[in-house]
């Protein structure tokens, strides 16, 4: 998909310049990040940008990153695609957009050299196996592609001889990964032609592998940068696949890693698990194959190696099992998906009064879910929550050591950076007196954050007669960013309305406020329908966002949060001004996006090109606004027209007389006549 990108009249210069890892940015004050932007050649913009924006929203829409065009080096044959958001939206929307310029350089009238930023693999198939490989409606390559940020297509120029090539596009990490999620499908139907595909050399990756970090431990092994595997007893299989492979398809959708079994030396009372992905679903999938072969093993009474996982038993009294269990088991089931662990809940001496939780996993996320559990049951007993965290974790705690990245950050290790170190996000203090604005009405407003970001809050007020309290996160590293940032920006909302009780806050160590002034007739392009864009906003960049409206002639848009999270706003704001006043846009930002965001010129009064997929397009307004006033025969109205339609019409019409005096770009010039 997408618009012709390698065709034009560009001079040699351009023909030749290849897409670049070299970071340029308009913000050349702030330290570049790996994913935050490439330099591509002028002749890939139209390509990249697809008809109307096409393509861009789509990669928008697919990594949640914002990806503006920085043209203002046009002349000197490149340009500079940037990516806003966080690291993990930005690393898919990277891939995207390397991905595209793989195709481009693929073309046949192209001399462009992209290998510094990725590859192109073609993998040849018996043409009985497209099917596999692309799903009812395309379903399976579309997931291929989502899940290893690539591109991926299906030539079937050779099919009447029984081939097909299936050529993938992108950086030379996901390209293998990709790879290896067709072998996967295949594999299914054909171990064989999955073998020969996993056999064809994986793209060289400068620098080694991103996805491999992690050192064997026990049974566990890396065999390659994006695979991992776990050894296991053959007899644990059965177990481990479940009723017609049910487990298996568990873990996979739960952890977003393939996962298959390789049983080719049962024989010897063994077989190897194979786990394939970016490494945190890596993890996450060999938390629960190991949860499992931990459950197996308790109950077989065959002891595993003490490195690989263990079994952790709590005894809680019976009045706060549906604490832990949650209405419908929802609770503990998110539990087991934050912890990557298996959780039992034993009520067969219930009427003893007591009740076992028993948690099968590796030693990280046992500990994880142990904290998860006193968190929930400290709701009501701080005293039982106590007493859970003062059980030991069985077996040995080195395996927990060694993989560098623990699931629960302990209170100490850091606090109130906005960096990315671990650790850095794990409190923040708080004068006693903002307690109860943090926690909202009966909890909501910490059960909201905990929803938006996925760590686990908590408030403890052990130092409250000295002033001061300590907020605690507990969960990944970016959920515990997330939800550290959330509660900067409420407790310096506070502090802004000038504290409570006369509590006074120093928040400068960890975020600000900033103020933009809108002109009112833009406020609803920032707020959105219901209020939908400002929330996206305030949840992407980890803010609080409030809309002063005070003032009839002009509004105020109040940020609230982290020093970067308050940046990530001002540009989400900018990116929505931009669709209808690139120079209000530019305002906010310093000039960043004042051609970046321009909106695609309409062409005439073309018919509307709907569709989602890589080349698709928005509706062409002024085709629908021109359809609406022919309905409407100049204000008259239709006779035909219901009631019901007639008045809605008349409506849609009232909304576009004030989108053309806001935006008149967006509506043809000849309607808006019309309109008047």
């Amino acid at each position: 998909g997408g618009g012709g990108g390698g065709g034009g009249s560009h001079g040699h210069h351009q023909q030749h310049q290849a897409a670049s890892p070299h970071r340029s940015s308009s913000h050349s004050s702030k330290p570049m990040g790996k994913w935050d932007a490439v330099v591509i050649p002028t002749m890939c913009v139209g390509w990249l940008k697809g008809r109307q924006g096409g393509m861009i929203k789509e990669i928008e829409a697919r990594s949640g990153a914002v990806i503006d065009i920085d043209q203002s080096t046009k002349d000197q044959g490149h340009c500079t695609v940037n990516m806003h958001g966080d690291e993990e939206a930005k690393r898919k929307a990277y891939g995207f957009v390397v991905a595209e310029m793989l195709k481009v350089a693929d073309q046949p009238s192209s001399n462009m050299d992209c290998s510094a930023i990725g590859t192109k693999l073609s993998l040849t198939i018996d043409a009985k196996f497209i099917g596999w490989v692309k799903g009812p409606k395309g379903k399976v390559v579309q997931d291929i592609t989502t899940r290893s940020n690539t591109r991926v297509d299906v030539d079937q120029a050779n099919v009447q001889h029984g081939l097909a090539v299936v050529n993938i596009y992108g950086t030379h990490e996901n390209v293998g990964y990709a790879k290896e999620l067709i072998a996967h499908e295949i594999n299914k139907v054909s171990p064989e032609a999955a073998a020969e595909i996993n056999s064809t050399p994986s793209p060289f990756v400068p620098g080694g592998s991103s996805f491999s970090s992690h050192q064997s431990q026990g049974s566990f092994r890396e065999d390659s940068g994006s695979q991992s595997a776990l050894q296991i007893p053959a007899s644990y299989v059965g177990w481990l696949k479940g009723r017609q492979g049910q487990m298996i398809r568990e873990i996979e959708q739960r952890s977003g890693a393939t996962v298959e079994i390789d049983q080719s030396t049962k024989d010897l009372g063994h077989c190897t698990v194979i786990i394939r992905g970016p490494e945190d679903q890596k993890k996450k999938a060999y938390g629960f194959v190991v949860a499992e072969v931990m459950k197996v093993s308790d109950q077989s009474g065959v002891p595993l190696d003490g490195d690989v996982g263990t079994k952790l038993e709590i005894s809680i009294d019976e009045k706060f099992v549906g604490w832990v269990k949650g209405p419908k088991g929802k609770v503990v089931q998110d539990i087991t998906s934050r912890s990557s662990t298996r959780i039992d809940v034993d009520q067969k001496n219930a009427g003893f009064g007591q009740a076992i939780i028993n948690i099968f996993g590796t030693h990280e996320g046992v500990a994880a879910a142990k904290d998860f559990i006193a968190f929930e049951i400290s709701k009501v007993s701080p005293e039982a929550a106590a007493e859970i965290t003062g059980t030991l974790v069985s077996g040995p705690q080195r395996g927990r050591e060694a993989s560098g990245t623990s699931l629960t950050q302990h209170v100490g290790s850091g606090g109130g950076g906005f960096g990315g170190s671990p650790g850095q996000h794990d409190s923040l203090p708080i004068p006693a007196s903002y307690v109860g604005w943090i926690k909202g009405k009966q909890g909501a407003m910490i059960r909201e954050i905990e929803s938006r970001s996925g760590a686990v809050v908590d408030i403890d007020q052990s130092s409250k007669d000295s002033g001061m309290v300590t907020v605690n996160f507990r969960g990944g590293e970016e959920e515990k960013r997330k939800a550290f940032g959330l509660v900067v920006a409420e407790a310096i909302k506070v502090s802004d309305q000038g504290g409570a009780q006369g509590a006074s806050y120093d928040y400068a160590p960890y975020g600000t406020k900033a103020e933009i002034q809108l002109e009112s007739k833009y406020v609803g392009w920032v707020k959105g329908p219901r209020g939908k864009v400002i929330q996206d906003i305030s949840t992407r960049s980890s803010t609080r966002v409030d809309m002063d409206q005070s003032n009839p002639d002009f509004a105020v848009v109040k940020i609230y949060g982290t020093y970067d999270g308050v940046q990530n706003a001002k540009e989400l704001v900018a990116h929505e001004l931009s669709k209808v006043s690139p120079e209000a846009a530019a305002e906010i930002t310093g000039g960043s996006f004042s051609e970046s965001f321009s909106p695609p010129s309409m062409q005439g009064s073309q018919p509307p090109q709907m569709g989602s997929s890589f080349g698709g397009s928005s509706p062409d307004l002024s085709s629908l606004t021109s359809a609406l006033a022919s309905v409407l025969g100049g204000g008259g109205g239709d006779p035909s027209l219901s009631g019901q339609q007639a008045a809605a019409a008349q409506l849609t019409q009232n909304f576009l007389q004030q989108l053309s005096s806001v935006a008149p770009n967006l509506v043809g010039s000849d309607f808006a006549s019309r309109l008047r």
